[in-house]
């Protein structure tokens, strides 16, 4: 996998994008998980902020597993998809110093555990899983240039 470690350290260090690992898991019927902010209320792709110091697997195995309570045993064919910006908000005020918007690293992973997650209720709402053909309409009361950003790497993902 690249070394995403220098591209994660530089936005750490000007403090432009935040780092955010982005999760495109699949079940064994080839359906995506979705989960619901408990934030905004909208639906989106398991996903959570790399900490500094912490390479982008790892944020994104510790994200999965804060968020859904999933072991590293349970994700499988982990593949680093690519990396997207998206500014913040205009009227959005970033509570950790970031001053333009997110950088999304985007993988697709493989998930071979129980049908039944554990959501941690101070993150996640509630989950869903769905054919990748349903993405548009679960993520319709989702930011309009956000979901457009996840339904593109949706696109790219090798076979379901």
């Amino acid at each position: 996998m690249e070394d995403l470690s220098p591209l994660i350290t530089e936005q750490h260090k000007t403090k432009h994008y935040r780092p955010v690992a982005v999760a495109i898991i699949r079940n064994a019927r080839g359906e995506i998980l979705f989960t619901q902010d408990t934030k905004t209320g909208g639906w989106q792709l398991p996903q959570g902020g790399i900490e500094s110091g912490e390479n982008a697997e790892a944020g994104l195995l510790r994200e999965i597993a804060e968020e859904l309570g999933t072991h590293r045993s349970q994700l499988q064919n982990i593949q680093y998809k690519g990396r997207a910006d998206l500014d913040f908000e205009p009227t959005r005020i970033e509570r950790r110093g970031f001053t333009k918007g997110k950088r999304y690293f985007f993988f697709s992973l493989e998930y071979t555990g129980p049908s039944k997650l554990t959501v941690n209720p101070e993150e996640i709402n509630d989950y869903r899983w769905a054919d990748e053909n349903r993405a548009p309409e679960v993520m319709a009361a989702t930011r309009r240039e956000k979901a457009e950003l996840i339904l593109s790497f949706l696109d790219e993902t090798d076979g379901k």
